[in-house]
């Protein structure tokens, strides 16, 4: 059996502080008492800082987008006006010229029969116009043909036939509307054309 030693309790008396002693805890008590008041100050006048600020930040608040057009700095060009295109103006077309009105007198030759020394043929006279005309033709053959024999063979005016070198010249009236038909008998070298070298009628040559 173990025995363990006892406790002895001591009573001391308390001993009786000094003057010195009394004065330096009175001023240490007096210094903590100064420290803990200006702590306590310290803090309330940081709380009374922070009493009128917000504790979290302020929202952003988001614009909205703004429904009027912005107004553009630069200053709007002027609208070019329209410059009217010039009319164009149209060249007048050349106006035709008439065709030349067919001849209202006209002769035609033409050969009818040939034979080994000469040949018949006809000049036909037509007036295609409104009135009456005076006319002159002339028909000439190659060189060495004479025209023997002269004759209307239809219309019922006059005609005058004076035989030339080579040929034959005719002349008379006709009548309005109407149509002369010359025959002419000619004799010519033999192995010669029988188409006649001219005819022409009042300066006209004939058809």
């Amino acid at each position: 059996m173990v025995v363990r030693p006892a406790v002895v309790i001591r009573h001391t008396a308390a001993r009786p502080i000094s003057g010195w002693t009394a004065i330096v805890l009175g001023v240490a008590v007096t210094l903590i008492a100064s420290l803990v008041a200006l702590t306590l100050t310290d803090n309330d006048s940081r709380d009374t800082r922070n009493a009128g600020l917000p504790l979290r930040p302020p929202a952003v608040e988001e614009s909205s987008p703004s429904t009027e057009p912005a107004e553009s700095s630069a200053p709007a060009s002027p609208s070019a006006s329209a410059t009217p295109s010039p009319s164009r103006s149209r060249t007048p077309s050349p106006s035709r010229s008439p065709s030349p009105a067919a001849p209202k007198l006209t002769a035609k030759y033409a050969t009818t029969q040939q034979f080994n020394s000469g040949h018949f043929g006809t000049v036909t006279v037509k007036n295609a116009g409104s009135a009456a005309v005076d006319w002159r033709a002339a028909v000439e053959f190659v060189a060495g043909s004479r025209v023997t024999r002269a004759w209307v063979v239809s219309g019922d005016q006059n005609v005058d036939a004076d035989r030339t070198d080579d040929g034959v010249r005719l002349s008379g009236r006709i009548a309005a509307g109407s149509t002369i038909v010359v025959a002419l008998s000619v004799s010519r070298p033999e192995r010669t054309s029988a188409t006649p070298r001219s005819c022409v009628i009042n300066g006209v040559p004939c058809q």
